[in-house]
């Protein structure tokens, strides 16, 4: 990876695919599509957009600097929704492999607690970006696809994926990375940390991918879990409990801070993080260039044979409803 700067950030990721190749031929180093990806970071100073965001970073597939690649255009948009407080900078991971398989990936810094607002913040970022693809003088004009927009997040931010698929309809696959129900164990369900499973599970039509961790933690109690949201879907639902994991497994270690946050969170000595970050990105984006680009032949990383393999390897335990 080299860094350029030319007004934008630009992350050059490789790209070991040929354009049609279903995936990496190794399993543990990064799953990288074809494309070399670009950053742009800005603050949003629009009321009707920020009210819970100090600042926003969407990651896209470049020809250059200052260009969506054409062969990736109109881009399928994935807004992420990191971790409770937490910047997008721990979750760059994510838009950086996404991105290089021909996505458009927006993060918002989400600030605050409460849920329903976070919730609609989600749906007025999703405004803007189109309102940036109809711009003619926008970096994103004709870029995004309207129709194959799918929502992603971690821990609090995860259950903002399933609040997201039950209000706003553009949305139209999720996947939900250790998803914590109402205010986890520390207060009662309430208008700013609602309900979701099983009280409005029904309400959501869209496939979702809940991926789990093996260990519980403070914020994901057992009867609160990602394991809670996977039993009530009625939409099809697949989930990946990844073993060897607990929950601040899934965040980039920027800074040495993992090393913090498992002694914040419960320290298990077996957690592998790298590995444990590697599955769940394969299986993120497998996730979505089945739902969001019809790829079926994505289906093997979820539950065919590479599937097979993780299971077989100790890695992951898979349960689906489809």
């Amino acid at each position: 990876m080299r860094i350029r700067r030319r007004g934008i950030v630009v992350l050059v990721v490789s790209g070991a695919l040929a354009l049609g190749c279903p995936a990496p031929p190794s399993r543990d180093e990064g799953f990288y599509g074809r494309y070399e990806v670009a950053k742009t970071a800005f603050r949003l100073t629009r009321r009707d957009v920020a009210r819970t965001t100090v600042y926003e970073v969407v990651y896209f597939p470049c020809l250059d600097a200052d260009t969506v690649h054409p062969d990736a255009a109109p881009c399928p948009v994935v807004l992420f929704a990191p971790g409770f407080n937490c910047p997008p900078l721990m979750y760059r991971s994510y838009g950086e492999q996404l991105a290089s398989w021909g996505y458009i990936v927006h993060f918002a810094h989400y600030v605050g607690a409460d849920n329903t607002v976070s919730t609609r913040d989600m749906s007025e970022h999703l405004d803007w970006l189109l309102e940036r693809n109809a711009d003619p003088w926008s970096l994103f004009a004709g870029a995004i696809d309207p129709g194959r927009i799918g929502v992603a997040g971690h821990s609090i931010g995860a259950k903002y994926v399933v609040m997201a698929c039950i209000e706003d309809d553009r949305f139209v696959a999720g996947v939900s990375l250790d998803p914590v129900d109402g205010a986890a164990s520390f207060a009662p369900a309430s208008e700013m940390f609602p309900a979701i499973t099983p009280e409005r599970m029904p309400e959501v039509d869209e496939p979702i991918l809940f991926i789990g961790t093996e260990y519980d933690s403070i914020f994901t109690p057992a009867a609160e879990n990602y394991h809670q949201f996977f039993v009530h879907a009625e939409s099809p639902a697949q989930e990946l409990r990844v073993l060897n994991s607990d929950h601040v497994s899934f965040i980039d270690d920027v800074g040495g801070i993992l090393g913090f946050m498992h002694l914040a969170f419960g320290n298990h000595e077996d957690v592998d993080d790298a590995l444990a970050k590697r599955v769940a990105v394969r299986y993120l984006v497998s996730w979505f260039n089945v739902h969001l680009k019809g790829q079926a032949e994505f289906q093997t990383y979820l539950t065919g044979e590479m599937a097979q393999r993780d299971i077989d390897e100790g890695r992951v335990e898979i349960a689906t409803n489809y």
